[in-house]
């Protein structure tokens, strides 16, 4: 069979479609469904990625359009519903225009950046006068690196809700409840004229489902609403009292926000029949297809990519468990991930979150905000020759080779990239950043870009020691992913700087956050079919997706580890220090000028 796969990210949405085979397929017994043994193909038979705009208002707005990214999910799954027929050849291909159940994909899974979706009328149903279509030009999403709700997220600190212990003690204008407090008090009328408030991975699963229309039925996805919103994950409930604190009543908020909550990898439902027929799916000889493609639980971006490294991770070892195993996402903006039996606060980092990922785990996230896009920015900002900047993955290319040929390059520069706030573990989105070390003359780029490596570096050493800080056991392994492990000289800095192998897993035309969204759609593949229950049945009893990480095996599995380089050690032990004392000055700094 096979499974679609759908991640938004910050600019750009992409679908994959991975090949998985079953042992015993065919028994109708359910103890031999019970124990299937599935066989996960990671490079996909078919990929398509699509552009999003975004819409950047002002320094703190970063806005976007579901119209666009659902059209953008409809182009992509056409163009892998066409590479599709072209891979299964002449004799096969005529399974894509039989019955439903010849149809080879049977599961869908999603996953995104944590940016709110409001669901209004025009994003809701089709615009059926002038007026809606007007209100159609509006932006219906709050993007996840948005800031707007900096004031907000400050008033939700000043409640000292039991909330803020599962955000590491403060709340962050980045997460979604933040985001909600903000239009409830600046567009009011907007907030209470929603249907309801959803996070985007939550939005494209119920655009694609038999809910859409209805979203107070809709189930949401434990992952964001635990991660993000303040729902009480450990007793699956809604916290009146912080709600009523800030003026909103949970009693007329909660059909907007979400009363059925499911696990990860959860089956949630069926491709509707209007979605299968805008994404491609439906001709006249397979109309009924639309009744047979499981859509799974989702889950936030960069967790979806931990819960693929650790099934990559898993596969290779013969005793396992999930606790202090510390995965990386390195992109755009960094996030750190690591799993504990133990409720562990950590202030400064989000979590702990009961079963965020995986069941009877606490989560703690950790994040930088500006990692990636930080890269690029300096040195858009200090190159020489604003021609070729125009390619800035060339200029970096280059860059690379010139440190690749010499041994043993140094610089005195020290950076803070402190330059959009800091996520962890200082939790102050007001933070700037800082260079030390500037004189009269522009630095070398050379010099700056490998500044640049090192402070994300410096940064990340910081939020492992304060993560450490708490454990009664070390960090035992680093498993990395996402865009920036394309840059060797990066996961090779970082590697120096931490004193640590990164364990990093070579994948071909696909990433972890697609393979996590893909093993979503297993999970719920698997929920469904241990039982003929009803749809009641399974809101009861939820996915288990450690049960498909043991069931699972994933073929041609490559592995990369960067060790460290032990001659670099006193190097980066006093640049290091450097960088702590200049974040010390960036935060004295920051509270003196704070009201100006």
């Amino acid at each position: 069979m096979f499974s679609l796969a759908c991640d938004v990210g910050t600019a750009s949405l992409r679908v994959a479609v991975f090949e998985i085979s079953i042992d015993n397929d065919d028994s109708n017994d359910l103890d031999d469904r019970k124990n299937h043994r599935y066989h996960f193909n990671s490079k996909p038979i078919a990929s398509s990625i699509e552009s999003i705009p975004i819409y950047h208002k002002n320094e703190n707005n970063y806005e976007q359009k579901t119209d666009d990214i659902w059209r953008a999910f409809c182009n992509a799954c056409k163009n892998c519903f066409n590479q599709l027929q072209q891979s299964l050849g002449d004799a096969n291909r005529s399974l894509l225009l039989l019955s439903s159940n010849s149809f080879p994909i049977k599961t869908i899974g999603f996953t995104g950046t944590c940016s709110l979706v409001i669901v209004d009328d025009h994003n809701d149903n089709n615009a059926e006068d002038d007026l809606e279509r007007t209100f159609m030009d509006e932006c219906d999403i709050i993007m996840w690196m948005d800031h707007r709700a900096n004031k907000e997220a400050e008033i939700i600190d000043q409640t000292r809700d039991s909330v803020l212990e599962q955000f590491g003690g403060k709340c962050s204008p980045e997460f979604s409840l933040a985001k909600l407090f903000w239009m409830f008090r600046n567009q009011n009328e907007r907030f209470k004229s929603a249907k309801a408030f959803m996070e985007l991975p939550d939005w494209l699963c119920y655009r694609c489902s038999n809910y859409f229309g209805v979203p107070e039925r809709f189930p949401r996805s434990h992952c964001s609403l635990v991660c993000k919103w303040g729902y009480d994950g450990e007793h699956s409930l809604w916290r009146a009292n912080l709600f009523d604190s800030l003026g909103m009543n949970l009693d007329q908020l909660e059909s907007k926000i979400g009363k059925n909550v499911q696990k990860p990898g959860s089956f949630i439902g069926f491709l509707s029949i209007t979605a299968a027929n805008e994404i491609g799916f439906v001709s006249e000889a397979n109309h009924s297809i639309a009744d047979t493609i499981i859509l799974s639980s989702s889950l936030i971006d960069a967790h979806a990519g931990a819960l693929s490294m650790l099934a990559f991770y898993r596969n290779t070892m013969k005793f396992f468990d999930y606790e202090n195993i510390l995965s990386m996402i390195a992109g755009t903006s960094t996030c750190q991930l690591i799993l504990n039996k133990n409720r562990i606060k950590t202030q400064g980092v989000w979590g702990p979150y009961f079963e965020a990922i995986l069941p009877q785990y606490y989560l703690r996230e950790a994040g930088q905000t500006s990692t990636g896009k930080l890269i690029e920015q300096l040195i858009r900002l200090y190159h020489n020759d604003p021609n070729e900047i125009e390619n800035i993955e060339n200029v970096i290319i280059d860059l690379n080779q010139s440190l690749g040929n010499r041994k043993c390059h140094r610089t005195k520069l020290i950076i803070n990239p402190t330059f959009y706030g800091n996520r962890s573990p200082k939790a102050n989105s007001s933070l700037k950043g800082a260079v030390y070390g500037l004189t009269l003359q522009s630095p070398p780029l050379l010099d700056l870009y490998l500044a640049i490596l090192e402070s994300i570096a410096y940064e990340n050493k910081l939020i492992i020691e304060e993560l450490e800080q708490q454990n009664t056991e070390k960090i035992s392994k680093i498993l990395v992913s996402g865009g920036l492990t394309k840059n060797t000289i990066f996961l090779q800095t970082t590697a120096d700087v931490l004193g640590r192998p990164l364990l990093f897993y070579e994948i071909d035309d696909a990433d972890h956050t697609l393979i996590g969204a893909s093993l979503l759609s297993l999970g719920a593949y698997y929920h469904r079919n241990l039982s003929n229950k009803s749809m009641s049945d399974f809101i009861k009893n939820q996915s288990n997706l450690t049960e498909i990480l043991d069931r699972i095996k994933i073929d041609k599995i490559k592995t990369k580890i960067f060790e460290p380089n032990l001659l670099q050690q006193d190097y980066h032990r006093r640049k290091y220090l450097s960088y702590r004392k200049l974040l010390d000055c960036c935060l004295e700094m920051e509270k003196i000028l704070s009201d100006i």
